[in-house]
């Protein structure tokens, strides 16, 4: 089978779309917004979704997807160095940017984690992703959606 995923360049920036106010708190960046979560379909995410803003920046006309949890609503976006989320590693909890060769979106990319190598699938409870996912937040640039 041909390898589909590679990592995405490190001097690229990626972009999390954010939803308030599960993933904005008190106009910060909570670490929720890089939770993976639970798919409509009732499986969980084996990535982050984020975009290439070399290739497409969101905007509030072009977030056309709902929000996941009730009560939510469209707030902005988050942006990621690629090269200081491979540089995180929180008690052998990293993470890597890699695209699918696969999808059609150029723009759209994923946050793959790992625990002591192993991929993250879904929800974790372990301090050690929680830090990671703290971490990332706290570096993350937030654009908020203009009113």
């Amino acid at each position: 089978m041909a390898q589909t995923l590679y990592d995405v360049d490190e001097s690229e920036e990626v972009a999390r779309i954010l939803f308030s106010p599960t993933m904005v708190q008190e106009g910060r960046i909570s670490r929720n917004a890089f939770f993976l979560e639970q798919l409509r379909s009732g499986k969980w995410e084996k990535y982050l979704s984020v975009w290439r803003t070399l290739h497409k920046t969101p905007t509030r006309e072009n977030v056309t997807f709902p929000p996941r949890t009730p009560g939510d609503e469209v707030f902005g976006y988050a942006t990621l160095n690629v090269g200081i989320i491979h540089t995180q590693d929180i008690m052998d909890c990293t993470a890597r940017v890699k695209r699918n060769v696969e999808d059609e979106n150029h723009y759209h990319v994923g946050i793959f984690y790992e625990l002591a190598q192993q991929p993250i699938v879904g929800k974790c409870d372990a301090v050690s992703f929680m830090a990671l996912t703290m971490a990332l937040a706290n570096k993350a640039t937030l654009i908020p959606f203009p009113k």
